[in-house]
Formats: structure tokens, sequence, C-alpha cells
């Protein structure tokens, strides 16, 4: 369950364009929209 939920806030940052990494933890530059959501 806890996968599901984790999937569906990053499909959701996605959606709405909202920046879904963590520069502080990864060591990322910025803040980006990680993820690409396509019709199948």
């Amino acid at each position: 369950a806890k996968e599901a939920v984790s999937f569906a806030i990053l499909a959701y940052a996605t959606i709405k364009e909202l920046p879904n990494n963590i520069p502080t933890a990864t060591g990322a530059e910025k803040a980006v929209i990680m993820g690409k959501i396509v019709p199948a």
C-alpha cells in the first residue's frame, strides 16, 4: 500500500507540474518535475 501511495503522490505532483524531488536529500542542483505521463 505504501508504494501505491508514493506513486500516486508522484503522479499528482507531475500532473500539477510541481517539483517532486528533494534537492537537499539527493544533492540535485534544483527542484525539478520528475516523470512524464503519456497516453497509452
